[in-house]
This record gives structure tokens, sequence and C-alpha cells, in this order.
């Protein structure tokens, strides 16, 4: 079998000298760009790993051959040093790491990339990670994956949350974390034991965990004192000289209101309910009143939604008096707390 030799950089650069062999694939790299991407990099190069090697009139100063332990795990050593065999993975896993060792070094040299899955996204974020060089794929990973027209990140994000969290946690990437950061809360809202059980089971950074129970706990109390003013909405608020039409007008805020209880009932569902109330701009023009006539005898006339409509109005008023739409009970369906593309440090601890 034919050994590929990829040469990174451009044909002007200065020459490389690193080698890295793989049992697929060859890499001749330049050390300044590896120190610069990667401190494991910066690390290996020191002159403890390369203690007796002789590099004089040699362009290639720096060598290292992919090894595999006794378990079957990967990394790269210098290839001078002796080291016993280890278990080799099959053929196909042993190629597709190789190939992905092409890839991060295309990020490294901001060539550009293609991921065509999030299983794959991981593996490469898995493996920039052995090599301490996250931050150095995150903007290639961004580009190629999380902003991709050929795949709708909202939605993939909606159907694995947890997963799309941590790899926006360790990708630094804020906009993929708050919109994963959203979906977990709304599962966990007044669950505590389960945010302790969702957090042991994927081995959630204690930063995390708190982040997620406070704003669980928050919206809980938010959704409970909701609750609570659904049951008193209208109370003094209708006119007497237009009772009948906001009798009307509250039975149809409260029948919305009712459609949403009933769709977002279960226990774990109270985020994704005040999400659709608050969103709910209760516009019911062309609704058929003729269901709530029993409510007031109402005249015959074409002007019967002109009169309920404004009831309606006030009635959506009254919740925005009370804080049920004010964007100040909704900080974390944008996670206030991370402003711009990037995390802050004190979420990184």
């Amino acid at each position: 079998m034919s050994m590929i030799r990829t040469v990174f950089g451009p044909p002007d650069s200065e020459a490389p000298d690193v080698l890295i062999t793989t049992p697929y694939q060859q890499f001749t790299l330049h050390s300044k760009v590896l120190k610069l991407c990667s401190r494991w990099f910066t690390a290996s190069m020191s002159k403890v790993w390369w203690t007796g090697v002789n590099m004089d009139g040699d362009v290639i100063s720096y060598r290292y051959v992919l090894n595999y332990d006794k378990d079957g795990v990967s990394t790269l050593l210098p290839d001078h040093q002796p080291f016993p065999p280890g278990r080799i993975p099959e053929a196909e896993m042993v190629k597709e790491l190789c190939e992905r060792f092409h890839v991060l070094f295309k990020c490294f040299y901001n060539e550009p990339i293609t991921i065509h899955n999030l299983d794959y996204c991981l593996r490469l974020v898995t493996l920039a990670d052995q090599y301490d060089a996250l931050e150095s794929i995150a903007e290639s990973v961004r580009a190629s994956f999380f902003e991709s027209p050929e795949r709708d990140i909202d939605v993939e994000i909606q159907k694995d949350p947890t997963t799309y969290l941590m790899l926006g946690y360790r990708l630094q990437s804020a906009q993929v974390f708050k919109e994963a950061f959203i979906h977990i809360v709304g599962l966990h809202v007044g669950r505590p034991t389960m945010v302790a059980i969702w957090s042991v089971e994927n081995d959630i950074p204690r930063r995390i965990i708190e982040l997620v129970w406070g704003e669980s706990y928050k919206l809980s109390r938010v959704v409970s004192a909701a609750i609570k003013r659904y049951l008193m909405l209208g109370a003094g608020m209708v006119h007497s000289e237009d009772k009948g039409y906001g009798r009307v007008a509250l039975a149809v805020v409260k029948d919305k209101l009712g459609e949403y209880c009933s769709e977002f009932g279960d226990a774990g569902h109270e985020g994704l309910l005040f999400r659709a109330i608050v969103q709910d701009p209760f516009s019911v023009a062309g609704t058929d009143f003729t269901p709530y006539g029993w409510l007031h005898d109402l005249p015959e006339s074409p002007l019967i939604q002109e009169r309920i409509l404004p009831g309606v109005k006030r009635a959506a008023s009254y919740l925005a008096k009370n804080n049920l739409r004010l964007k100040e009970e909704m900080k974390y369906l944008t996670c206030a707390e991370l402003s711009g593309d990037h995390l802050p440090e004190w979420l990184k601890s």
C-alpha cells in the first residue's frame, strides 16, 4: 500500500520542519504553526522530548509517529523513542483517525473543511481536545458545521440539546450554547432531582450545572406566578359600559391560555408553556365569537368584532402589566449573561 503524503503551507512558505507519520498518511508541517495552534505541540517540542537527537543538517527537525497503547488509545510520539507495541484497532478505525488528523491540520492552516454529521464533528472535537487545540478549530467548525446552509441547526439542537450544549461549551460558541441552554432549562423546570441525574449521566461541568439549576429554579417561580395570574385574569378590568364584550374577550383569551396548558401541561414542559404564552400576540381577528354568546346577549351587529377585539387587547395588556410578557422574565431565552459569540471566563472554570 502506497503512503499518501500531504504537504501543508503555500509553495512560497518556509520549508516544513515537522513530519508526522500515520499508518495511512504522512503530513509535513511547520513547527511554528503547530506551536501556535496547539499547546500540546508546544510542550512536546521542548528539549526534553528531543534530547540526544541530532538535527544538524536535517530539514525535518521533528518526526512523530502514531502509536497505540495496550488499551488501543492513540497518541503521537517522537519516532526515536522506544515504545512497546500496543493494540491497534481495526483498519477502518485507524484510517478514519488518519483522516481526522488531516482535517485537524487543515483547521490549523485555515483551509476549508467539510463536516457531514454530528458524530464526525464530535470525534474531530475530541481529537482537537486531546492535542489541546480546541480554540484553533472553533472557527472552522462554526463555518462548516454550525452555519452550514445544508442543515437546520436549530432543529438538530432541539433533538439533542445536551450534546450541543457541551459542544458549544467546548468550542466556546455562545450561539450554540445559548440555544441548547434554552431547551435544557425548559426540560428541567421544577425538577431539581432530574438536573442532578442529568448532570451525572452526561458528565456536565460544575458551573454549567449551577447555571442550569439556577435558571430552572427561577423559571419555576415565574411559571408558578404566571399560573396564579391566569386564574385571576380579568379581575377588576371589565368596565360596566362594555361588560358583555369584555367578558367575551376574557373568555377568548382564557381559552387560548387553556389550549397552551393542555398542549404543554405535562411535567417538564413548563418552559415550553411559558415561552408559547409570552410569544403569542393574542391576535384573534376573524375569530368566530358565536360559541361565546351564552356569556351575554350580544346584539346582532357587524361591529361585534370591533367591540370585542379591544377587550382582547386589554386582556393582553393586563398580562403585560403583570410581567407575563416582559423581557426581564425571559432572560433565560437569550442567556443574557453571555454576550457575543464567546463564553465568559467564569463559565470555563
